[in-house]
């Protein structure tokens, strides 16, 4: 069987310029090739461009392999390995208050990958830190970093509180400290979005029990197989392209260049999970735009229908998963697009309408029948009206 075509849109010389800047490796021709491109691009229409997709300090980095330097590239660099290495200590910090407690704390996504994945770690600018715990700690936890003089984070997308937190899968925190903000997402869950059925999510305990350690930190990583699964469902549940969107794609790419990948397990992990469709756009994307080595049989295994799958890469040309400010869907195309995603229309019917049994432990109903229906009703309304453009 013929192997899919990764993704890929039209390519011009700013979209070739970021690729090439941003990919975890580069080769001498592409240096080149990069270098030639930048002067296409003229005057600073090159900085614009890194601007415009949140990737100042990749893009510079890039140009630094290529041979080119000075400003604003190398003040942009300079800033963010600043404000990195600080993040990074403060997730030293926060995992060995924790370990005291025996609380096994586990960096996702962006703080694995500076910490322990990327020979760079000024080039995985985040907004945040994502933190895995057990549910059974999550309490602990919040009395860790409230100690620490982090406070919740009210008005955002996590829930606004402990308790809430604990029935929803995790809580926002900030801390302003010498004229910085820092902001910690602590969750129970490794993948919250509203559209994963709690039968699609990889358990967290059992992602927790197989984690690995980091070296010279308290805090954990998520193994191989189980890292690269969960940044393709985050990818997934941005749609591929809600912002910081582009450079979301980054996660996969570093992730597959920074260990070693058992593409059976994964393969098997996806299908267990029934997320096939979501995991191959995750992978279809970077392999198209960075060559990120994902192997044919890979993509051929998870690839949907050929008709549905030209259909998924219509769509998301249509938005691009380039220019991360720009509105990418309406709320009842982000609705049909998530849709589309499903591996089979039973998928659809219990994301929407989830066993008794998870409404209850995940979606905080309580009592009889009546409490179960104004749950669905909470909940077929969370999915439907809920937007992010």
């Amino acid at each position: 069987m013929k192997s899919p075509e990764p993704y890929v849109e039209p390519w011009t010389a700013a979209r070739r310029f970021l690729c090439l800047a941003m990919k975890a490796r580069r080769t001498q021709v592409e240096c080149s090739t990069l270098r030639r491109l930048h002067e296409e691009l003229e005057g600073d229409g090159a900085a614009r461009l890194a601007a415009d997709h949140r990737a100042e300090p990749i893009v510079a980095h890039g140009l630094s392999e290529a041979g080119m330097g000075g400003a604003p590239w190398d003040g942009w660099h300079e800033a963010s390995r600043g404000r990195i290495g600080r993040m990074m200590s403060l997730l030293d910090e926060i995992a060995a208050r924790a370990g005291t407690l025996g609380i096994p704390v586990v960096a996702l996504k962006n703080g694995a990958i500076a910490r322990a994945l990327h020979p760079c770690p000024a080039c995985v600018p985040m907004g945040d830190l994502d933190l895995l715990v057990p549910r059974g700690d999550f309490v602990r936890m919040h009395e860790v970093l409230t100690a620490m003089g982090f406070a919740v984070v009210t008005g955002g997308a996590r829930a606004a509180g402990v308790e809430a937190g604990l029935a929803e899968g995790g809580t926002d925190y900030g801390l302003s400290a010498d004229g910085e903000t820092y902001a910690i997402d602590l969750q129970w869950r490794a993948v919250s979005g509203r559209w994963l059925r709690a039968d699609q999510e990889p358990s967290a305990d059992e992602l927790i029990g197989r984690s690995m350690a980091m070296p010279g930190t308290a805090a954990r990583m998520l193994a191989p197989v189980d890292n690269l699964v969960q940044v393709a469902l985050h990818t997934a549940k941005h749609s591929y392209c809600r912002a910081p969107g582009f450079r979301l794609h980054l996660d996969v790419d570093r992730v597959v260049h920074g260990t070693e990948i058992a593409w059976d397990a994964v393969m098997e992990m996806v299908r267990r999970l029934g997320v096939g469709t979501a995991v191959f756009l995750s992978l279809s994307i970077p392999r198209g735009l960075f060559g990120t080595p994902v192997p044919d049989e890979v993509l051929r295994e998870l690839a949907p229908a050929p008709a549905r799958q030209a259909m998924l890469y219509r769509w998301l040309r249509s938005v691009s998963v380039f220019e991360p400010e720009r509105p990418k869907f309406t709320r009842a195309t982000q609705l049909l697009f998530h849709m589309a995603l499903a591996d089979g229309s039973s998928s659809v019917w219990r994301t929407f309408f989830p066993p008794a049994a998870e409404m209850r432990s995940r979606h905080g109903v309580k009592g009889g029948r009546g409490s179960l229906m104004m749950g669905y009703g909470r909940r077929l309304a969370d999915v439907v009206l809920r937007y992010q453009h």
